[in-house]
């Protein structure tokens, strides 16, 4: 028999149910909550009527990436207020619960039950107590069954619209897509039982990166990336539950409503909103084709009451292919935009089951800098050593070799391996980090940490290949623009000689290259836009191959080659080239220099 989220926590917390004990939340005929200590989680028997079989458990604490998917030791939180509808919990975090990046830091959290919207809302608020400099990563894991043995789903919004990750059969063998859904385009993640029609969706609030978290269709959570915390320094986010009830599916959910798209419903376009205020809705749906040409569209002009579904079906056809359904206006004066990639009129369930045009792809948007309140964050001692992010192809730009006295820990640029990097108290002790040839996707994982790593003094070295710059989507990204001295263009890994003559080598030339024994580049990224500051270091056929830029107190590196092509002219490629690597080896230790 599965067990419930509340009897995993007993077990991983070491407790027993009748040592646990319950502060009401919220106490009537439609909200039966309670705030459970030590454990710190949500016990909801009742939510706005919605009840489920057995009451489940929500707000498990989290903080590593590893314990999102496996679970963790429970934190042991002290009651310090209870009544009126809010409940305030307080512990010191350890290193066995926290790792280190959070360990010796004291954190309060602070449930808040608000009737008339209705909302949980819950609030983390972290001070670094420790004396040493700590790094704010956290999260918070939920699973959630209404009806045991039924068919749940957990909602996530991704780059190609929302797509629910099931608890039944269909498609999942074939379309499950990876359980982590970085920087997401939309803040909220809900889950829902399609059939009971009733579920709750997270909307969190924060001014940080952060992650989504989905697993077979009864598990989802998020993180927040919170950067360095100095010591002294303090940081704090929020997020809010609300109940959703009525809808059958969801595509978008903002702090105005939750509404759901089902595209070709006969010959309609089907919304259906759960507004959770009163007021006056004011949009148009669109649908465009491929190339993002408009198709069709219809005025939306809607008053909405609080709790009541609203539903229209609109008489446009989605037409075959490639197709995207764009709902957006404004809601008592606040915008609101969402848009769910379709293939035949159907939303997929995931990117792997069909093939997908990339201009679908929503580029995730730019965040708030997080304001530090108090102290700086004194630099780490670098050793001679660098973490590798080790994509395909990246052995041929053998850094074995060019640094050939350092310690060098490699780790996949999939997104489990993204999760097993090095802490981040831990990793400013590193003094490279290599980035090779790895998709926009497996990078979100950790993109605040890197961005952290260069800003604190480190070198970040970048290098091409059919997954990075333009190939791999880094224009999209906001850290990216900040941190390279470049601009790429999609699809600009071309051959360095020019259009069909991927045999032919160029001669790479600039700083430490020797006349006469330059190495040669068949594959390039080409068409980039350099930013002001950037320096051109290496260049092959006039074109920029090797540029540096300056971040904070580090320096970034983009080796613009690509370890391809089949040489037949003769010449040394630049992976079996010496001079390659002298020259290499002479550029970081400048920069080095630089940043000591």
């Amino acid at each position: 028999m599965k067990r419930t989220m509340w009897s995993i926590l007993l077990l991983a917390g070491g407790f027993a149910a009748s040592a646990a004990s319950e502060y009401r939340l919220a106490g009537d005929a439609e909200n039966d909550i309670s705030v459970l200590v030590p454990s710190g989680s949500l016990k909801v028997a009742r939510f706005q009527g919605i009840r489920p079989q057995k009451a489940f458990s929500l707000c498990q604490d989290v903080f590593t990436p590893r314990q999102m998917e496996n679970g963790a030791p429970a934190a042991e939180w002290k009651l310090l207020e209870s009544g009126n509808g809010k409940v305030v919990l307080a512990t010191t975090l350890q290193e066995r619960i926290s790792g280190v990046d959070l360990n010796g830091v004291s954190c309060t959290k602070t449930y808040e039950f608000l009737r008339e919207i209705p909302e949980i809302r819950v609030t983390l608020h972290f001070r670094n107590d420790s004396g040493k400099r700590r790094y704010v990563f956290c999260g918070v894991r939920n699973e959630l069954s209404l009806r045991p043995g039924a068919h749940e789903a957990v909602y996530p919004p991704a780059a190609i619209g929302t797509y629910p990750v099931s608890s039944g059969m269909f498609l999942d063998y074939y379309s499950q897509p990876a359980p982590w859904v970085s920087t997401p385009v939309e803040g909220w993640i809900a889950q829902l039982n399609p059939g009971l029609r009733q579920g709750v969706v997270f909307l969190p609030e924060w001014d940080s990166l952060g992650m989504l978290y989905s697993a077979k269709g009864n598990t989802a959570g998020f993180t927040v990336d919170g950067g360095y915390l100095a010591p002294g320094a303090e940081f704090s986010f929020r997020y809010v539950i609300r109940p959703l009830k009525g809808l059958d599916g969801i595509t978008t959910a903002n702090g105005m409503f939750a509404a759901s798209i089902r595209p070709h419903a006969g010959n309609s376009v089907r919304l259906a909103l759960l507004p959770y205020e009163d007021g006056e809705l004011s949009g148009t749906i669109r649908i465009v084709d491929g190339d993002r040409k408009l198709l069709t569209q219809t005025p939306v002009k809607l008053s909405l009451r609080k709790g009541k579904i609203e539903t229209v079906n609109l008489k446009q056809r989605a037409p075959s292919g490639h197709t995207a359904v764009l709902f957006s206006g404004t809601m008592n004066g606040r915008a609101f935009a969402t848009e769910q990639y379709c293939e035949n009129g159907f939303r997929m369930q995931s990117l792997p089951a069909c093939g997908f045009a990339p201009r679908f792809l929503r580029a995730a948007p730019e965040k708030r800098r997080l304001k530090i309140i108090s102290g700086t964050a004194e630099r780490a001692a670098r050793k001679r050593q660098a973490v590798c992010l080790f994509g395909l192809y990246t052995n041929f730009n053998r850094f074995e070799r060019i640094l050939k006295d350092w310690k060098i820990d490699t780790y996949s640029v999939t997104s489990p391996g993204m999760k097993e990097i090095p802490p981040a108290s831990t990793l400013d002790e590193y003094s490279v980090m290599i980035v090779g040839n790895a998709f926009l996707s497996s990078l979100e994982v950790c993109m605040q940490r890197i961005r952290s790593f260069v800003e604190n003094g480190g070198i970040l070295i970048v290098t091409g290949g059919p997954s990075a710059f333009g190939t791999g989507g880094y224009e999209k990204n906001p850290i990216l623009k900040e941190l390279l001295p470049l601009e790429s263009v999609p699809f600009d890994l071309r051959p360095a000689a020019g259009k069909d003559r991927i045999d032919s080598g160029v001669a790479i030339t600039g700083t430490g290259i020797r006349s006469g024994k330059e190495p040669y580049v068949y594959w390039m990224h080409r068409l980039v836009k350099l930013r002001p500051s950037a320096e051109v270091l290496w260049k092959a056929g006039g074109e920029p191959l090797l540029v540096k830029g300056s971040f904070g107190k580090g320096r970034v590196l983009c080796f613009l080659g690509s370890p391809l092509g089949d040489p037949k002219d003769g010449k040394t490629p630049y992976w079996d080239s010496a001079e390659y690597e002298n020259a290499m080896r002479g550029v970081i230790e400048r920069a080095e220099k630089e940043v000591k």
